[in-house]
């Protein structure tokens, strides 16, 4: 009896060891084998292209400002950092495909914006097309929208790291009843015979059944706090505005742009183009988007009665924008451990109790010798 005692003790702090271990392992060869597929797609047998590193959205704006600052022409510039190979994916798809060369630089972008909707580059085509003024593309922009880029990338790598600990946490409370289960019937031989038992049966779906909703929920939990961190539709309005007014566009011509972004902004365009007033035309800024659509909306009003430099406003909407993006999402991270409370104690302890626990007392009781009554 001791010895199995000890042979079960032994087999739970190995699983324990190990299971976080195999967990990452796993996790790095599935990440590894996406890369590769990913980076091996349209190549041949018969002919093999090497590795090439792929820029990030920020390092292509970076090149692209460093290209038009030495003198390079814009069109030109853009069409040579596309079309190299370490160029983003699906933009380098796009201008290959469409062989956009000939066309306008401002075009070229349009059409790079429209078919880019919806893929992870869709935020770099806007930021191209906005940087653009009169056919040109304007360093200053461009120095921009890279740093807003990397904002984003800081803030996903920050909410990677503060989200690492929920994706371990479901990843091991959920596995453990199953391990335990499977250690059991290792060891104890009266659990293997009664383990295909309607009752045990029945406890077991039950329990896997909880076990998953479990999963799923803390899964949710964490990557809704991905999708809640994505910038809003406000805050792309005032990214826009900004990128706009650093590539030299006045302010009513800046807000036309919001043209690209949602029917919301199309709106705002079409009523800019008719040659409705600026803060009638603004109107649908407080209407949708409630107390801070109305401070954007007052601030630009002001700034163009006032005659304020309109660099300075986009400065400081661009401030407050992040600083809001932050605290939002410093907010959703320190709600987290809270909110993980609730699956594990409605679904993980539960699904342990009757995977882990309720098999070998069911088991203990079919085992006992039956008596009869006299």
């Amino acid at each position: 009896m001791l010895r199995m005692m000890y042979q079960a003790l032994l087999t739970c702090s190995l699983v324990w060891i190990l299971t976080p271990r195999l967990c990452t392992y796993a996790d790095s060869r599935l990440a590894r084998n996406r890369f590769t597929s990913r980076n091996n797609a349209g190549s041949t047998q018969t002919q093999t292209t090497p590795l090439v590193q792929e820029l990030s959205p920020s390092e292509f704006c970076d090149a692209l400002t460093t290209s038009v600052r030495m003198g390079v022409n814009s069109s030109e510039a853009f069409h040579d950092h596309a079309c190299r190979p370490n160029a983003p994916g699906v933009l380098h798809h796009i201008v290959q495909e469409n062989n956009l060369e000939s066309l306008a630089l401002g075009d070229a972008l349009v059409a790079v914006y429209r078919d880019t909707r919806g893929t992870p580059h869709e935020i770099l085509a806007l930021y191209l097309l906005l940087s653009c003024e009169s056919g040109t593309l304007h360093p200053a922009a461009l120095s921009l929208a890279a740093q807003c880029l990397r904002d984003d990338d800081a803030q996903k790598a920050e909410l990677r790291v503060g989200t690492a600990h929920a994706r371990v946490t479901a990843r091991i409370l959920t596995s453990l009843p199953i391990v335990c289960l499977f250690v059991g019937c290792l060891v104890s031989s009266s659990l293997r015979q009664s383990v295909l038992t309607p009752a045990i049966v029945s406890v077991l779906v039950l329990g896997i059944a909880i076990n998953a909703a479990g999963w799923f929920w803390m899964h949710r939990l964490s990557m809704s706090i991905s999708r809640t961190s994505h910038h809003s539709e406000f805050q792309r309005f005032t990214f826009a505005l900004c990128v706009a007014l650093h590539a030299g566009h006045s302010l009513v011509s800046a807000c036309t742009t919001w043209r690209y972004l949602s029917p919301i902004g199309d709106h705002i365009a079409r009523e800019l183009e008719e040659g409705v007033s600026l803060h009638a035309a603004l109107t649908p800024l407080a209407d949708n988007f409630g107390q801070p659509g109305h401070m954007l909306s007052r601030t630009i009003s002001e700034s163009a009665e006032s005659g304020t430099p309109a660099i300075s406003v986009a400065a400081r909407l661009l401030a407050d924008a992040r600083s809001d993006s932050r605290r939002h999402v410093e907010f959703q991270l320190r709600q987290l451990p809270t909110k993980l409370t609730l699956p594990i104690v409605f679904c993980v302890l539960p699904a342990f109790l009757l995977v882990a626990l309720m098999p070998f007392a069911l088991a203990g009781l079919t085992s006992l010798p039956s008596t009869t009554l006299t």
